[in-house]
């Protein structure tokens, strides 16, 4: 697969996950706000009507029978439960007796009112555990999918380091080694995108034609190191070629036979050849420069 599929299919994934979880807290509220709407507008007004009349009658007689009547009117407006009409009903029956003072009237009034404020306080306490009840499914819901987009988003991460962090490494790897003087590491094969394939294998290529010179330039060391030595030898003498470094590239036989230390090459006279980093450096009291040497080894580096 494409690299540019693998990073759609899984940022497409966690998108959607996040837009489920945003239209999951939206219908939760949606069917948690009628739930809540219901205990204000059906039974906080009964329960307020309730209150009203309960009012009236705890006062004495005579009573406000127009307030009591009103509350009476809009508890009737607002029956919402089953049970309660019946309530209504013997309130209404014994509310001209109430209101008079009658105590028999009053007791059976307040005994029925008392009712109906327990019928819509039970009304309540079901509307509310319905409530908690799509707030706990809602919740567990929004915690599922949140599991779920972190779940992906590790899976994402994880295949993300699989396919494509660890070929990288290799590539990287083998493009160190090369430029390190392991001429002979290839980038493997590799199981991530079509993409860092195509890669590895372009690099392998390259690593291939440039490995060609330099075994041509491999090739020809070991004459060139014994040309330099026919030089050095032709100039006489303990002499050595030297890099700029310091590192001993050739020597004459001479200086082969007893290879000088590095505290009495110090003592050696050194003659730099132009144009280069390299110098020839002579054993005190040897025999003085070839010409033609030295202009071999100027011309030849």
């Amino acid at each position: 697969m494409a690299l540019r599929q693998e990073v759609t299919v899984g940022l497409g994934g966690l998108v959607l996950l996040q837009v489920a979880l945003a239209v999951l807290a939206i219908a939760l509220l949606g069917r948690m706000g009628p739930a809540v709407a219901r205990i204000l507008d059906e039974n906080v007004r009964s329960e307020a009507a309730v209150e009203a009349m309960l009012g009236v009658l705890a006062r004495p007689a005579p009573a406000d029978a127009a307030g009591f009547r009103a509350a009476l009117a809009d508890a009737r407006a607002n029956v919402t439960e089953a049970g309660e009409r019946p309530l209504l009903d013997t309130v209404t029956r014994h509310a001209d007796g109430a209101l008079a003072g009658d105590p028999g009237a009053r007791r059976a009034a307040v005994e029925a009112l008392q009712a109906l404020g327990t019928l819509n306080r039970d009304s309540m306490a079901r509307a509310d555990a319905e409530a908690q009840r799509l707030a706990l499914g809602g919740a567990w819901g929004a915690a599922i999918l949140g599991t779920l987009a972190l779940g992906l988003a590790i899976l994402f991460a994880r295949r993300l380091t699989a396919r494509l962090e660890r070929p990288l490494a290799t590539l990287l790897h083998a493009l160190s080694a090369h430029q390190a003087g392991h001429h002979t590491v290839r980038c493997p094969p590799t199981p991530g995108p079509a993409e860092l394939q195509a890669v590895g294998r372009h690099i392998n290529r390259l690593l291939d034609a440039a490995k060609a010179p330099a075994a041509r330039g491999a090739e020809r060391r070991p004459d060139l190191h014994r040309a330099l030595g026919w030089l050095l030898d032709r100039q006489g003498g303990a002499c050595l070629l030297e890099g700029a470094d310091g590192e001993r590239l050739a020597m004459s036989a001479a200086a082969l036979a007893d290879p000088p230390s590095a505290e009495a090459l110090a003592g050696w006279a050194r003659e730099p050849i132009p144009g280069t980093g390299l110098a020839l450096r002579r054993a005190p009291g040897g025999p003085g420069p070839d010409q033609k040497s030295a202009g071999a080894l100027t011309s030849g580096t």
